[in-house]
């Protein structure tokens, strides 16, 4: 069906002869307003959009084009080292994590909301025990029922993008489950699949509508090469190799499987695999059709450092609930509108206040003592940029400060505080359109060069994203998390090589926590980040406010 164009009708040579100026504007607005409602809600052919013509969820209309919200570049590699996701690469990496590439190349997606987006790693993961490192989080804002649930894997090697969506009948009817199958999402997936739908640029894969011929393979847990007994794999798989038939699958934590195959032409669609946390040290496993040599399904392949650019997208085919926060949610604070420009704090509202302490024991079930706690009046779905402001003073010294804000990640307030176990926060990726306010560290805004280690676990030096410049042996703007409660809560500005404010050492559950590790800017001397630097009693100030910008 095409929507009315007033311009279209002229140029096909649709006239009408009513002698009422009045009347025919009446007709014409009466015919525009039943068209509009009937116009299938999806981005046009070009990617242009209009109030009639609407981008899909998770996209925004900008200067008549669908964007992210504060789209920006990429992360990790070329996107900020790429590996993460970068948050649009010609925009940095895409139009958003490999939504601008979604958006682009798949048809169809009119009514559709982007449930999870991931920056996947190259290194370090452990999600079964920390959950998967989401660069934008929306679960919680969807309680429609939906009925498909798609998954968009980029991949960029050499310059060349690879590209692969794969929609199928809805896996679970909680978006909380259709992500990354770990052992707290606690399913085994593994069966044929029916009216399953393909579209890709992979020469590996063959495309396709309404197919038969797929099978799944998701779970957390560890999985040998012998096939199971039908239903569960195809007759015709290998037991020889890891391929689109294996066994041995359960709930339990282990290496960890998100596979989709075409059984029929023993063809991998995608494999993304040792995510789980067996082999933390190990590079992660992932691939678009089958892999040349060793296993199809790209089983123990450890290759994800060869990708610059790796993002994966998951869709459902309703839209999130827009929420409105509460009318009493307090506003921004007297001391953020005293150092930080009217322009930038506009609209926000105040969910975390904390004075920290020297020492904390954030790993026990309270977490922190917040001052000010209004989460609950910022539901999900009711911001839509979120804005971390910590001020700090030396004795009679002068009064440091930093305001960091971004386009949200999660649409859940009570992850955006310090990333304690029991708030499930735990977030590596570069943010979309940042802005910084500071008298310490370099201001700017619609940055694109800003990274998250927010944690509450041990870290390594490595450099797990990787972010562009971090040096693997060092503390810095780039490491890896692993087990233990040591906490990170850190932003960085990885262009500018500067450590915007680090609050780290805050995750013991019990005994003798230790000096908690606190700085805006990068420490001048020791770690960049003030890992280990134990000085957060250097302060006589030291107060962390968490805001979020209220949707209109």
């Amino acid at each position: 069906m095409r929507c009315f164009s007033p311009a279209l009708a002229k140029a096909n040579g649709i006239r009408a002869n009513i002698t009422s100026c009045t009347t025919m504007r009446s007709l014409l607005a009466l015919i525009l307003i039943l068209l509009a409602a009937a116009c299938p809600r999806e981005s046009l052919a070009d990617h242009r959009c209009n109030d009639v013509h609407p981008c899909i969820e998770g996209f925004v209309c900008v200067a008549a084009r669908c964007r992210i919200a504060g789209t920006s570049e990429g992360e990790g590699e070329g996107e900020g080292e790429g590996e993460g996701e970068g948050e649009g690469e010609g925009e940095g990496e895409g139009e958003g994590e490999g939504e601008g590439e979604l958006l682009d190349n798949v048809p169809g997606l009119g009514g559709y909301g982007v449930v999870y987006r991931m920056q996947i790693p190259t290194t370090g993961a452990r999600f079964n025990a920390t959950n998967p490192p989401y660069s934008y989080d929306a679960a919680a804002a969807f309680h429609a029922p939906f009925t498909r649930v798609g998954y968009y894997l980029e991949l960029e090697e050499g310059g060349a993008l690879s590209w692969v969506y794969v929609e199928l009948d809805a896996l679970a009817a909680e978006a909380s489950a259709v992500g990354v199958p770990t052992a707290r999402v606690g399913v085994v997936h593994q069966r044929d699949l029916a009216h399953a739908r393909v579209v890709t640029n992979h020469p590996g894969v063959a495309a396709g509508e309404d197919l038969a011929d797929l099978n799944i393979e998701f779970w957390p847990s560890n999985y040998g090469a012998d096939n199971n007994a039908a239903p569960l794999s195809p007759p015709n798989a290998d037991d020889a190799s890891f391929d689109f038939g294996d066994g041995g699958a359960s709930v339990s934590s282990g290496h960890g499987s998100m596979q989709i195959h075409n059984h029929v032409e023993g063809r991998t669609i995608f494999g993304f695999s040792d995510w789980g946390g067996a082999n933390p040290s190990n590079d992660l496993e992932l691939g678009i059709g089958n892999q040349s040599t060793g296993n199809p399904d790209w089983t123990f392949s450890d290759n994800a450092a060869r990708y610059s650019k790796k993002h994966l997208v998951v869709v459902v085919n309703v839209r999130p609930d827009r929420a409105t926060v509460d009318p009493s949610l307090p506003g921004v604070p007297a001391n953020v509108a005293a150092n930080v420009d009217g322009a930038l704090h506009a609209g926000y509202r105040q969910v975390y206040d904390l004075d920290i302490p020297d020492m904390a024991l954030y790993g026990n079930t309270t977490g922190p003592s917040y001052t000010e706690d209004h989460t609950a009046l910022a539901p999900p779905g009711s911001f839509d940029r979120v804005a971390w402001y910590l001020e700090l003073q030396r004795g009679s010294g002068p009064l440091e400060f930093v305001w960091v804000s971004a386009a949200a990640f999660t649409v859940e307030a009570g992850k955006l505080g310090v990333p304690v176990a029991s708030s499930g926060a735990f977030f590596q990726h570069v943010l979309d359109d940042g802005e910084v306010a500071s008298n310490v560290v370099t201001e700017g805004s619609a940055l694109a060069t800003l990274n998250i280690e927010f944690w509450p676990t041990n870290y390594a030096e490595g450099n797990a994203l990787p972010v562009p410049n971090a040096d693997a042996a060092a503390f810095d703007d780039g490491d890896l998390a692993t087990a233990g409660t040591y906490g990170s809560m850190q932003v960085h500005n990885h262009a500018t090589g500067e450590t915007l404010f680090a609050y780290n050492n805050w995750g013991a559950a019990a005994g003798n926590p230790g000096m908690s590790d606190l700085g805006i800017g990068t420490q001048a001397t020791g770690n960049s980040d003030w890992t280990f630097a134990e000085n957060a009693d250097d302060y006589v100030v030291k107060r962390l406010q968490v805001l979020v910008r209220a949707l209109p």
